[in-house]
């Protein structure tokens, strides 16, 4: 049981993480697009 308890726990982590990672992505490429048309 502690085993599958910690899958579980373990599957959340990494969709917390990827779903941060993703948030930090759109943020990074919306400055770099800000940026980009700026300097045009």
């Amino acid at each position: 049981m502690p085993l599958v308890r910690g899958r579980g726990t373990g599957t959340c982590t990494i969709i917390g993480l990827s779903s941060f990672s993703y948030s930090t992505i759109l943020i990074i490429y919306a400055k770099i697009v800000i940026l980009f048309k700026s300097d045009k």
